[in-house]
């Protein structure tokens, strides 16, 4: 999950750009992006506002040309922020519009690069995100989260993707994308879970089922509230998969039916479904097949390191993130 999640946002910063972003950045990045040969990922959360926008201070005024702009501040908990798999990463950040109302709609969208790892961004700090700190995490160690910072000397240069004050309807795009990989990823953790907790309770034996006369101990998969569990576990895991693959159907229709009635019928039945399969998949399916897994293999979990309960760590601190 935690190598997934680089491809994953790369993704979603493409969709992004492709949708909002001019033709010369498209020209740009687009093909660097796709092809993998650079990554992109996505800035959203600071420290004293956490992803509130509301609270946020740092600015991005115009600078020469128009389209450029120089922004100053820190982004935290930015994961994929800093890597050496690749020689650029992409980053789409929002930033406060100087001199415009303290509102969602008066933030920017722009992209700016972190090549920090090859000698010629090095010379040129002053124009780049940079890497502060990488964070220290409860799981996802594979995953490298980073606080980041805009350049050493006046703020990072980038470059405005979308309209000027229009910055939230670019994140949405990009948001939206991802969050039907992490249900996914919801989905994938609560069936490694089941899976788990399956063969555990078909190999474990103690006590008895009722009505036994056999002398020696029954697999604990017999007994009622194992059954339960796991049933449970099965049902909501098909259910969470069940919707994401509607939603992809949905999304598909969107975007490649020939009448505008069908793809606007889409387009609502895909975007009320993208917030669930983040928002409910990942807190119910995942968690709660993570959690009867950790009960039926308790014991045995805690001193063998299964990875049951250590997933289910990893989960909730990401979807939290």
């Amino acid at each position: 999950m935690a190598f997934g999640l680089c491809p994953l946002l790369t993704l979603s910063a493409i969709e992004a750009l492709d949708a909002h972003g001019s033709e010369e950045l498209k020209k740009i990045y687009l093909e660097k992006l796709i092809s993998g040969a650079w990554t992109g990922t996505m800035q959203l959360t600071e420290p004293q506002a956490g992803s509130g926008r509301r609270g946020a201070f740092a600015a991005a005024p115009s600078v020469l040309p128009t389209a450029s702009l120089r922004a100053s501040g820190t982004k935290i908990f930015i994961t994929y922020g800093d890597h050496d798999m690749t020689d650029n990463i992409v980053l789409s950040c929002w930033r406060d519009c100087p001199m415009r109302p303290r509102a969602p709609k008066a933030f920017r969208c722009f992209l700016v690069r972190n090549s920090s790892s090859t000698p010629m961004a090095r010379s040129a700090r002053a124009t780049i995100f940079i890497r502060a700190a990488v964070e220290h995490k409860l799981g996802i160690h594979a995953s490298p989260t980073c606080t980041m910072t805009m350049g050493d000397k006046g703020g990072a240069i980038g470059y405005l993707i979308g309209e000027d004050n229009r910055g939230m309807l670019c994140m949405f795009t990009m948001m939206n994308q991802a969050r039907l990989s992490v249900g996914l990823e919801g989905v994938g953790i609560a069936d490694r879970a089941y899976q788990q907790a399956l063969a555990f309770a078909q190999e474990r034996r103690q006590g008895h089922e009722a009505g036994s006369t056999g002398n020696g101990m029954d697999p604990i998969i017999v007994h009622p509230d194992i059954k339960r569990m796991l049933m449970q576990m099965r049902a909501l895991t098909a259910a969470a998969r069940t919707i994401c693959y509607a939603t992809a159907v949905a999304l598909d229709i969107s975007i490649r039916a020939t009448d505008g009635k069908t793809r606007s019928a889409a387009a609502a039945r895909g975007a009320l479904l993208t917030a669930d399969c983040e928002s409910i998949l990942l807190r119910y399916p995942a968690t709660r097949s993570q959690h009867s897994a950790c009960r039926s293999m308790a014991a045995w979990d805690s001193s063998r390191s299964t990875g049951a309960c250590a997933a289910l760590s990893r989960c909730a601190h990401h979807h939290d993130l």
